[in-house]
């Protein structure tokens, strides 16, 4: 009767949220797992199980708030940033924007991180020429991100990327002189 009827109605109401629920319980498993006095800052050898703390508080590559309008903002940016190169560069690029909201340095969520704007330009040149609104995601730019947000993580803490042969000497002249250089992925460098 009345009661089977409101469970069905709170059913379907949560059913957006289930992608971020998969992570959620993964992590709060965990979390109920491990003592208070493990809470410091911990950087894992085995990326997979890397774990970030921030103020005390236990942040994983689980992203534990990844909302399901931050997920599509982060799947989004990495089909813009990535164009036609490989998967691995896909999964670079969801790194760095991870990598980001975890820095001290940058803002706090995806979606802050993404629309950055110093008051002049967008931090992301997908957002400034529009590209990034008329994307359409491939299958492989899915996998990244989820394997980007599951621990897989292949961007040595790295926080800027960019394509040599397509940035103004200015910006060339910048990377070269602040940022440290870690590696590089097809055309892509990326640095912290």
């Amino acid at each position: 009767g009345e009661e089977q009827q409101k469970v069905e109605l709170t059913l379907a109401s949560d059913e957006e949220e289930i992608g971020s629920h998969y992570y959620a319980a993964k992590i709060e498993k965990y979390i109920s797992q491990s003592k208070p006095a493990e809470h410091e800052l911990q950087l894992a050898e085995d990326t997979e199980n890397r774990q970030f703390v921030t103020s005390g508080k236990l942040i994983s590559r689980q992203m534990k708030n990844v909302s399901t309008e931050e997920y599509e903002i982060l799947t989004r940016i990495v089909e813009a940033e990535a164009g036609a190169e490989p998967y691995a560069t896909r999964l670079l690029i969801a790194n760095i924007i991870l990598n980001r909201v975890e820095s001290e340095r940058f803002p706090n969520t995806i979606t802050d991180v993404v629309f950055a704007n110093n008051g002049k330009t967008y931090q992301f040149s997908p957002i400034s020429n529009g590209s990034y609104y008329s994307v359409t995601i491939k299958e492989s730019t899915r996998k990244a991100v989820e394997e980007a947000l599951s621990g897989q993580d292949n961007s040595g803490g790295a926080l800027y990327f960019m394509v040599r042969s397509i940035s103004s000497p200015k910006s060339v002249a910048w990377f070269d002189s602040h940022l440290t250089k870690l590696g590089q992925v097809d055309e892509i460098e990326y640095f912290k």
